[in-house]
């Protein structure tokens, strides 16, 4: 089978959902029965990539503090995002081999969000932030915080990220994109990651295409915006077998260019039962039908 292409994990979790652990239980789930879903469980879980003649070399751990505790104020919320990425930085960077990065969580819209940013940019490991915005249809913090791109705090506090050389990873709907760009135009020294190919549903692409496309079309002319192929199973749980959405997403690579595009498993989340129980062989399966015609080069698979 020849040399095994190196596959660094630019989307996953690891959490601790045990009572009064760092995570919010009621929200998050126990993968297979763990409450805490451990780097040596993630790890175990990403050999089967193997089987796609793949090596797992590290990744990117991404916060899901920003969903948990929705009835926590911005302000009160800060203590979680720190707690988090101290505990993901104390089981990442000292338990495994592997090489792993930190995207943290901070609440942008909190006046004194520049604290929090500090206090993250000097945990080990942390080398951005991610804060999920997906608002109608929102997620579980978004409906109390409402549209965070039309909120002066969040857009003032994004601009402080370039002071801490930080990272955006941006989840959000389509129909956000066009106030996402005038942010990120404002703001050219600030690289930013396009979460889960932007949040389309799978009737918008079919029924809607193009208002999708625009949007994201003119957020490809940034360079400093680049795209993450992850959680495709939120579009449709066979997305592997749509031939209509692996043509889409070979759209959007040919958009941003190979250099400017991520794969990711999302992993635990795309293996829980409600999207699919998606295996990580699977996983792997669907990407390598989305980059066949590329080169093994181009297909070195890392965030």
């Amino acid at each position: 089978m020849g040399d095994k292409i190196e596959f660094f994990d630019s989307h996953f979790h690891i959490w601790d959902v045990t009572e009064g652990g760092v995570h919010d239980k009621s929200i998050l789930f126990a993968p297979n029965g763990n409450q805490i879903y451990t780097v040596a469980l993630y790890e175990n879980d990403l050999k089967q990539c193997q089987e796609n003649n793949f090596k797992h070399t590290g990744g990117v751990f991404v916060e899901a503090m920003s969903v948990c505790f929705p009835a926590t104020s911005a302000k009160d919320h800060q203590e979680k995002c720190i707690e988090e990425a101290k505990w993901s930085s104390d089981n990442l960077l000292h338990k495994s081999e592997n090489k792993y990065l930190i995207v943290a969580s901070a609440c942008l819209e909190d006046p004194n969000v520049v604290q929090t940013l500090l206090k993250l940019s000097n945990i080990s490991g942390v080398k951005g932030i991610r804060q999920i915005i997906n608002f109608e249809p929102s997620w579980p913090r978004n409906k109390a915080s409402g549209d965070l791109l039309k909120d002066e705090n969040f857009c003032n506090g994004f601009s402080k990220l370039e002071k801490f050389n930080l990272t955006f990873d941006i989840q959000l709907n389509p129909h956000q994109f066009q106030n996402a760009y005038s942010l990120i135009s404002a703001n050219p020294k600030t690289k930013v990651v396009i979460d889960h190919f932007g949040s389309p549903s799978l009737e918008m692409l079919q029924n809607n295409f193009e208002s999708f496309w625009v949007g994201l079309q003119k957020l490809s002319t940034l360079n400093n915006v680049y795209l993450k192929l992850s959680m495709l199973c939120y579009i449709d749980k066979e997305w592997d077998n749509n031939e209509f959405l692996i043509g889409v997403f070979r759209k959007g690579i040919e958009l941003f260019g190979v250099q400017r595009c991520f794969f990711a498993s999302n992993y635990p989340v795309d293996g829980a039962p409600s999207n699919g129980s998606w295996s990580i062989q699977r996983i792997m399966s669907g990407f390598q039908k989305i980059v066949i015609h590329y080169s093994k080069s181009d297909n070195k698979m890392q965030g």
